[in-house]
This record gives structure tokens, sequence and C-alpha cells, in this order.
């Protein structure tokens, strides 16, 4: 499960969950998928860049 711990844009958070998804489906665990697609925020410049749309993303797993 993937989740925020602040209130993002829904423009910016769509944008970076859809990347998250690519990398996810593409084979990557969870949270290498999150980092990447962070990495393509910051890449990507302008709202998407600033810190508080991407970094308050998380990624929560289970441990068996």
């Amino acid at each position: 499960m993937v989740g925020t711990l602040a209130d993002i844009d829904d423009g910016l958070t769509a944008s970076l969950i859809r990347s998250f998804h690519q990398y996810l489906t593409g084979g990557m665990p969870p949270a290498e998928a999150l980092r990447a697609a962070q990495m393509d925020a910051i890449r990507r410049g302008g709202g998407a860049a600033v810190p508080k749309n991407w970094a308050p993303f998380v990624v929560y797993t289970a441990t068996p």
C-alpha cells in the first residue's frame, strides 16, 4: 500500500502514482518503484519537483 502523510494536489498525485504503477508492473519492488517515480517527478520540474509534492509518499508493507 502506498500512502501519503499530507494533502497533495490531485493532479500531481495522479502523475506520480501513474509513474509508480508503470515501474511496479515492470517488475520493480514497491519501494524502488516509488523512488523511481519520485525521481521522475524531480526531473519533470515545476510543481512536481517541489519536495512537498512527492516526499510525503511512503510504501507500507507487511512482513510475514
